[in-house]
């Protein structure tokens, strides 16, 4: 059993190394290594670290933790089944890195409300403030970006970015501005990242902004 990294370009794919093994087929190369003897969280971690290692290096459509295949040849047959779909993919990522915005109200007083309708009050006032925050957000966005993705099915605003990484650290820099202006959001802005949002179509990963 072997564990898959991620899929990259076949030309100028970059030197492996630690039990990393480069499978080729037609124009892309799939970096894969030996499966953990154990599946924790420094396992995690050290699978993270290596897919934004490469990611550094070459553009790179990343695996979850935990992808497998049985051995070298299964590997290169989902190269072969896939690889027209991931091509494809990997030209819309090209030269980019994912940025991810969080952006929430602090945690609500511990008291109970004086009633249903404070509580649906309070859920309302929530949502009223994810919804602004999310407006002045795309609005900054506009134009700094290639594709921006909101993650459904969370009580805070989620965003993913696929940013090209000559203006990273300056996208990076406007949210982070903004960020500090608003005291009633508690928010995180984190990255580079591979860009794990971006290897699913649009329907899959999230709603596309």
């Amino acid at each position: 059993m072997i564990i898959l990294f991620c899929v990259t370009w076949r030309e100028g794919a970059p030197p492996l190394e630690g039990g990393l093994e480069l499978v080729e087929e037609g124009d892309l190369a799939m970096v894969v290594g030996p499966e953990p003897t154990t599946t924790n969280r420094d396992d995690a971690l050290v699978f993270g670290r290596t897919v934004e290692r490469i990611a550094g290096e070459v553009d790179v459509l990343p695996f979850r933790y935990g992808t497998t295949a049985a051995d070298t040849e299964e590997a290169r047959g989902l190269l072969r089944e896939h690889g027209r779909g991931w091509a494809a993919r990997l030209q819309k990522v090209e030269g980019c890195a994912e940025l991810a915005l969080r952006a929430s109200p602090p945690p609500a007083p511990q008291e109970r409300a004086a009633s249903g309708a404070d509580h649906l009050n309070r859920l309302v006032s929530r949502s009223r403030r994810i919804d602004a925050a999310e407006g002045e957000v795309a609005d900054l966005l506009t134009g700094r970006c290639r594709v921006v993705r909101r993650l459904t099915g969370h009580e805070e605003l989620r965003l993913s970015c696929l940013v090209e990484r000559p203006a990273f650290e300056r996208v990076r820099s406007v949210l982070e501005e903004w960020a500090g202006r608003r005291d009633d959001l508690v928010v995180s802005v984190t990255g580079p990242w591979a860009p794990y949002s971006f290897v699913a179509d649009g329907e899959e990963a999230g709603v596309v902004l």
